[in-house]
C-alpha cells in the first residue's frame, strides 16, 4: 500500500498478585468522563493513562497508586480490587494577594532556562514509553497506532540548534496495534507532524524559549495558588517577524510552590489564518493546509528531589485542501513514560528512522492486550 504523504508546519517486573483492573474516572461534580488521567505506582515506575471515555486499565500490585491530571487534586489510592470508579475534584486554589498586572511571566519563564539542570533531571537516559497515535478525518478515525517504545535523548536540556536524530533516538520494543485506512484516494490519511517538530514539545526548555521568544501582549488573568502550585492563567499573542500568527488562551502554567519549576503547562494555541502549500511526499500531489488549533499538555513528577517529564499530549487540529477537496484534520500523539534506563545509544539496526513518520515504522498488528483501554471507536476502527 502506497502512502501519499505529506506534513503540516508549525510555527513555532510485575509481581505474581498483581491483577489488571479498569477504573472509570470522573469529574466529582458534573460525572463527565476525564481523559488524560495518569495513573502512576511509584514503586514499580509503572502506569497508564485514561482514554477519551475515562477508563483506564492498570495492573495493580500491593502498592500506592498515584493519580494526576492537571486540572484536578492529585489523589493516592492503595491497591483495592474493589475500586471500579474514581471520582476526581477540581483543584482547589486561592486567589492569590497581587496585582495580576504587575507578574512577569517572562522573567519567571526565564529562571526555568537558567537553572533548567538544577531543576530538571537532563542527564543522559532511555525512557520506556508507551506512544499512542491517532489521526481523524473529517471526524472519522483513520489512523490508530499505539506501542511499547524506548525514547533516548542524550540531554534534556535540548540543543535547539544541534542535529536532531544525534539528541534524539527511538527504539519499538513491541506493538499493541496499528492500522492505517489507505492513502490512495484520500490525501488527508497520511497527514502528520514531522518528527523534528514533535519530539521538540517533549523538552520543557521550548515551552520558555517559546513564550519569551514570541509572546506579546501578555495578560495574565489570574494566579491562585494551592499548597503545592502556582497556576498562572493567561494570554497573550504571538508574534513572528512582526506578524501576529496566532494567539494562546487561557493557557496555564503550574508553577513548583518550593522550586518554582514548571510542573504542569497547557497551552492552548488558536492561529489566525494562514495557508501552507506544499506537494505530497509520493505522488506530488499539491496541497495547502492552515492550522486552526494546537492543544499542548506536559506534566513532571518528582524523582530525587528533581522533576523528571511524566506524561505529555498534544492535539493539532487544521485543514487540508487538495482537488477541490477540504477535509478537516486532529492528529493526536501522546507519550506516557513507563520506566527509566541507561544512557547508552540504541544500535543503528534496531533505530527508528525520524526522518519518516513515526506510524509507517508501526506494521499492522491487532493485539487485545494493549496497555491503554481503547474506545467502542477505536475498537470498531481496528477490528473492523
Amino acid at each position: 500500500m502506497k502512502h501519499l504523504l505529506f506534513t503540516l508546519t508549525l510555527l513555532f517486573g510485575l509481581k505474581s498478585f498483581s491483577q489488571e483492573i479498569e477504573f472509570l474516572t470522573l469529574d466529582s461534580i458534573t460525572k463527565e468522563p476525564i481523559q488524560n488521567v495518569n495513573f502512576f505506582n511509584s514503586k514499580t515506575f509503572r502506569g497508564t493513562i485514561s482514554n477519551e471515555n475515562g477508563i483506564a486499565k492498570l495492573l495493580l500490585s500491593k502498592d500506592i497508586i498515584e493519580i494526576s491530571h492537571i486540572g484536578y487534586e492529585t489523589r493516592k489510592i492503595l491497591f483495592n480490587k474493589k475500586i471500579d470508579t474514581l471520582l476526581m475534584s477540581a483543584k482547589a486554589f486561592e486567589l492569590e494577594e497581587v496585582v495580576v498586572s504587575s507578574f512577569d511571566l517572562k522573567k519567571h519563564l526565564q529562571y526555568i532556562l537558567t537553572n533548567i539542570n538544577n531543576l530538571y533531571n537532563v542527564s543522559s537516559k532511555k525512557y520506556e514509553s508507551t506512544y499512542k497515535e491517532k489521526l481523524k478525518v473529517n471526524r472519522k478515525i483513520a489512523r490508530l497506532s499505539q506501542v511499547q517504545i524506548e525514547w533516548w535523548n542524550s540531554n534534556y536540556n535540548y540543543d535547539f540548534k544541534s542535529d536532531f536524530e544525534s539528541q534524539n533516538q527511538i527504539r519499538v520494543e513491541s506493538l499493541d496495534y496499528s492500522k492505517v485506512l489507505s492513502n490512495e484516494t484520500i490525501l488527508s490519511n497520511g497527514g502528520f507532524i514531522d518528527n523534528k517538530q514533535f519530539f521538540q514539545y517533549l523538552f520543557i526548555g521550548y515551552y520558555p524559549n517559546y513564550i519569551i521568544s514570541y509572546a506579546d501582549n501578555i495578560i495574565v488573568e489570574s494566579i491562585e495558588k494551592s499548597k503545592s502550585f502556582t497556576r498562572v492563567i493567561f494570554n497573550a499573542d504571538i508574534i513572528v517577524n512582526d506578524k501576529k500568527i496566532s494567539q494562546l488562551k487561557k493557557s496555564e502554567i503550574f508553577f513548583d510552590s518550593k522550586t518554582k519549576a514548571i510542573s504542569k503547562l497547557m497551552l492552548n494555541i488558536e492561529y489566525l489564518p494562514q495557508k501552507h502549500k506544499d506537494f505530497s511526499i509520493e505522488k506530488k500531489i499539491p496541497y495547502s493546509s492552515s492550522l486552526k488549533k494546537h492543544t499542548l499538555n506536559i506534566l513532571f513528577r518528582n524523582q530525587d528531589n528533581k522533576l523528571i517529564i511524566s506524561a505529555f499530549n498534544s492535539i493539532v487540529n487544521a485543514t487540508v485542501e487538495y482537488n477541490n477537496i477540504i477535509d478537516e484534520l486532529e492528529i493526536e500523539q501522546s507519550i506516557f513514560i513507563t520506566g527509566l534506563g541507561g544512557g547508552k545509544k540504541f544500535k543503528k539496526r534496531d533505530r527508528v528512522d525520524l526522518s519518516l513518520p513515526l506510524y509507517t515504522n508501526f506494521k499492522t498488528k491487532r493485539d487485545p492486550n494493549n496497555k491503554i483501554v481503547l474506545t467502542k471507536k477505536e475498537i470498531a476502527f481496528i477490528y473492523e
